[in-house]
């Protein structure tokens, strides 16, 4: 529990225990917030102010801490959610309520049931105590009390702006938004909630939105105006500066910092940098009139940073940011006036060898922004601190002596401009040669595996290296499905000191991948890494719906069935049919074809599978349920059951009281769910239960109440078996089943089902007591299933019913399109689409649509015999792929051939600004800009480290 002892597993002396279960269904762990005494630079102790922030994957964690202008202590955390499904709490090590855990505790303050958490939030503190600071909004426990801002999923980095009492901070969003969020008074009397899970940039989250979770419908029904919505926010597939060569897809906020005056020039006063992690991006919002930033006012401050995780100004204006992959701090400096400083770049044939080494250097990649401009050279290659070694630009030098020698490259142009760079040469020492023995790149894994790792090292001087001077890292690789080619790394375990060990692998969202990395580091501090990609398992689920054509959530999206989606095997993967409207009808949920409720989870098979949800037409609230009845298995135990009596329910809630008390909700199911165990009973308690039914029309009448004492055990054993089952296919894709039943005290019946010649049997539904028919239509064409069925209670189940078997009727899909051509029409911006007719049985034709690389979409239909379609909703300057399938009642025919079509540059898109959208470091200043001479910006490093 936070706060308590923390356990340990796995092997004594590693930094990373890997412990049952750690990425996500294992320990929860916790994070603290200490102040540390010091004498010199020795640690002297620890005083714990925070204990809290509850994680449970490895993500969202802790993330900033700074001092505000008014000396008390600020500190953000993500939500500690999963980063690849819908979590609210579905898998709850920290005991949330029911529906308010995962990424849904970033909304406790608004839970009446919830001790509030610290996840998804920023608090403002006393440093002395950790209590909350005098003035903040809220009041009540401690957690309360600490809070000014909520609702957020992974405020990573944050900053004040200069002269006001404002905190401005990036939140990193899921699979469509990146935020800028803005707290405009850290004193008043305000808390702002920034909307996550239920708001993800602008808009509601579709995969929360449609979980239906009462904490989150909540907040809609209060309207946008009860959420704080972004200062600024951009899609992952959208590019911040318009035209530029930025890349799109994968995204995170990573560093935010105000610019309050220094060398730059005036027309940076005031303006907001804030980077991305993923897109490898640093970026301006230059000030606006009213002295905000301006949103429509952006522009690349720097590309290809390699990963920035952090902004800050220096004390002498200049903007320096943490280059995390790069292991290093970069600065960015200005050079006014006409002329601009060189670059020095330096580059050697070797770094490492005996003595006598000659080292052939280069400093040829150096370079001068202003054309025409010439360079001199002076090298320091002796390490002495003297340039006076060489002027060429490619001189040569041998190293006698054994040691460390630091040679260093100075460039300096016509104007007396210039720069440095240096390069560290070992003689008499090379750097080890690191193995990885296993696993091979053979492996495919699949969530939750335990992959095992060994490796060695040797070296020239110092032999084969003991594992002590080996380390490991594993690290999950996320790239993206809309601009594939530019993964973002995630750190999961280290391991130092050993020469092998093991690591669970992690469930995580398609395409992803692990890189094991080893590191062996000689007796001389020498050191070399190696790394090897480990692809997973992956299978396509196939999601449809009938009627066909409606939505499904699949994790983070919402999309039009049929469609398909890649993921890796044994992954978590959160399913939603909900409520919805199309051509002027209202669908209601009915059933999945897994047997599972509106909302739920499943796992991925190793094989492909089909998820079918059927829905029903509903104009009206669902019919009561009756026949509540009660099976008292332990006094902490109650056994509900009922009768559903309706066929367009989406759930149904339970509610239970202490006998003449008041009503509370005791848990919701979903449509054709008539059982649930009550296991939060308390032992020799009286209680009453009632059960409705509910759909988006409204509520049924209760049921008739029922009084249960859990001081009295029900009686009685395993129910008798099931007689006389017979199964009738009534078409394609339904089954009748009929059975007698010869029990009295069952609570259900598990209906079982297996393809002929299969061996393993599925419960594919289990009914109420007392029923004897169920129809299955989540049955395929043309295949002969095999079906049983057994009686249920608390006791366990009744031996299997007779086997009957059924045979559903051959398909009637028709022939696929073929010869499918595309053309962008540049007078109407419309894409017109022909193809061949194959087909003589269909009923029209569906054309989806999708980005080049990611998920087809339906954009429109056409009757039977068209062969032709114009769409007219294409967008310019966009890579679209398109195809058609034939349809009929038996259902899709096989894809088409796909297309791509290029469309044409529109108009600027997304609000960019029209003027000035060169990229700083090319010499372009703002709209407005008084400065006459043009910028450069160049970025020199400060600090360098040899190790990640």
């Amino acid at each position: 529990p936070i706060g308590g002892t923390a356990p340990a597993w796995g092997t004594p002396n590693t930094d990373s225990d890997p412990g049952p279960g750690t990425t996500g269904n294992g320990p929860a762990v916790s994070g603290r917030l200490s102040r540390l005494t010091a004498s010199g630079n020795v640690s002297t102790g620890e005083t714990v102010l925070i204990n809290d922030w509850g994680q449970q994957y490895p993500s969202h964690s802790i993330g900033h801490l700074q001092f505000g202008p008014d000396g008390y202590l600020y500190a953000s955390g993500g939500d500690g959610a999963s980063f690849s499904g819908v979590d609210y709490g579905q898998i709850n090590l920290l005991n949330d309520p029911v529906n308010e855990g995962g990424a849904v505790r970033s909304q406790s303050i608004r839970s009446t049931a919830n001790a509030t958490s610290l996840d998804g939030t920023i608090i403002r503190i006393d440093p002395n105590t950790g209590a909350g600071a005098p003035g903040n909004p809220l009041t009540g426990n401690a957690n309360r009390q600490r809070v000014i801002a909520y609702g957020l999923r992974n405020p990573f980095r944050f900053n004040f702006r200069p002269g006001t009492n404002e905190i401005w901070t990036g939140d990193v969003g899921w699979n469509d938004w990146e935020e800028i969020n803005r707290i405009t008074n850290i004193s008043d009397s305000a808390v702002e909630n920034f909307g996550w899970p239920a708001y993800e940039g602008p808009n509601r989250q579709s995969g929360y939105d449609n979980a239906n979770l009462p904490l989150l419908e909540s907040l809609y029904a209060a309207g946008t105006s009860a959420h704080n919505t972004p200062y600024y926010a951009y899609l992952h597939s959208a590019k911040v500066v318009s035209g530029s060569s930025e890349p799109t897809g994968g995204s995170s906020q990573t560093g935010i910092a105000f610019y309050n005056g220094g060398s730059y020039p005036q027309a940076f006063d005031g303006s907001l940098f804030f980077a991305d992690y993923s897109r490898k991006q640093i970026y301006v919002m230059f000030r606006g009139v009213n002295g905000l930033p301006d949103t429509n006012n952006r522009q690349i401050m720097k590309s290809t940073t390699n990963g920035a995780v952090e902004l800050q100004i220096g004390p002498g204006g200049d903007l320096f940011y943490v280059d995390m992959t790069g292991g290093r701090i970069q600065r960015f400096t200005y050079s006014a006036g006409a002329n601009r400083a060189p670059t020095a770049v330096i580059s050697a044939d070797r770094t490492t060898g005996a003595a006598p080494l000659t080292v052939n250097f280069n400093g040829g990649g150096s370079s001068d922004p202003d054309a025409g401009d010439v360079l001199t050279y002076a090298w320091d290659l002796d390490g002495d601190g003297n340039f006076n070694d060489s002027t060429a630009v490619a001189p040569a030098y041998t190293y006698t002596t054994n040691g460390a020698y630091t040679a260093r490259l100075r460039v300096t142009d016509r104007a007396g401009l210039s720069s440095t760079a240096s390069l560290l040469i070992s003689v008499g020492n090379t750097a080890p040669v690191p193995v990885i023995n296993t696993p091979t790149t053979a492996l495919r894994w699949k969530v939750g595996d335990s992959i095992s790792f060994s490796g060695s090292a040797t070296d020239n001087e110092d032999g084969t290296l003991a594992a002590s001077r080996l380390s490991w890292e594993v690290v999950l690789m996320h790239d993206s499905e809309i601009n594939p080619g530019n993964p973002h790394e995630h750190s999961i375990q280290s391991f130092n000191g050993v020469a092998s060990g093991a690591f669970t692998a992690i469930d995580h969202e398609y395409p992803s991948w692990l890189e094991l990395r080893l590191t062996a580091t000689d007796s001389n501090g020498l050191s070399a890494t190696v790394s090897r990609r480990l692809d997973p398992q992956t299978v396509v689920l196939n999601f449809a719906t009938s009627p066909s054509g409606l939505q499904i959530t699949h994790n983070s999206g919402t999309f039009t069935a049929p469609f398909s989606r890649t993921v890796i095997v044994g992954s978590v993967n959160t399913i939603i049919a909900f409520t919805q409207t199309s051509g002027g009808q209202t669908y209601q949920f009915a059933s999945w074809s897994d047997g599972g409720a509106a909302t739920h989870q499943i796992t991925a098979p190793a094989s492909s599978a089909t998820y079918t949800a059927t829905y029903t037409t509903s104009a009206s609230p669902p019919a009561a349920p009756d026949g509540l009845a009660a099976v008292v298995v332990t006094g902490n135990r109650v056994d509900l059951s009922w009768t559903d009596n309706s066929n367009n329910e989406t759930s149904f809630v339970i509610e239970r009281r202490y006998a003449g008390w008041i009503w509370e909700t005791l848990a919701t199911v979903g449509a054709n769910v008539t059982a649930h165990s009550d296991t939060t009973a308390i032992a020799n308690v009286t209680y009453e239960y009632r059960v409705k039914a509910v759909n988006s029309a409204g509520s049924s009448a209760y049921s008739a109440g029922l009084i249960v004492n859990t001081g009295q055990i029900t009686p009685g054993g395993v129910p008798a078996a099931p007689a006389n089952l017979a199964a009738v296919a009534l078409s394609q894709t339904r089954v009748q089943l009929n059975w007698t039943d010869n029990s009295t005290n069952e609570t259900g019946f598990k209906v079982q089902r297996r393809v002929q010649g299969q061996s393993t049997w599925n419960t594919i539904v289990t009914t109420a007591a007392n029923v004897v028919t169920y129809d299955d239509t989540s049955v395929a064409a043309n295949t002969t299933y095999e079906y049983r069925v057994l009686a249920t209670n608390a006791t366990g189940d009744s031996s299997p019913s007779n086997t009957a078997t059924a045979t559903t009727a051959a398909s009637s899909i028709p022939a696929a399109p073929t010869n499918l051509v595309g053309v962008f029409q540049s007078g109407s911006g419309s894409v017109k689409l022909d193809w061949t007719d194959n087909s003589s049985n269909e009923s029209g034709f569906q054309i989806e649509r999708r980005y080049a690389g990611w998920i087809w979409g339906v954009i429109g239909t056409v009757a039977a015999n068209v062969r032709t379609y114009s769409d007219t909703t294409a967008i310019g300057n966009v890579t679209y792929e398109y195809r058609v399938a034939a349809t009929s009642t038996g259902g899709l025919s096989p894809y088409s051939n796909g297309v791509l079509i290029v469309t044409s540059p529109g108009v600027v898109q997304f609000g960019e600004q029209t003027t000035g959208t060169q990229q700083i470091q090319r010499g372009a200043l703002p709209a407005g800009s008084s400065t006459a001479s043009a910028p450069l910006f160049s970025t020199q490093p400060i600090i360098r480290e040899l190790a990640i």
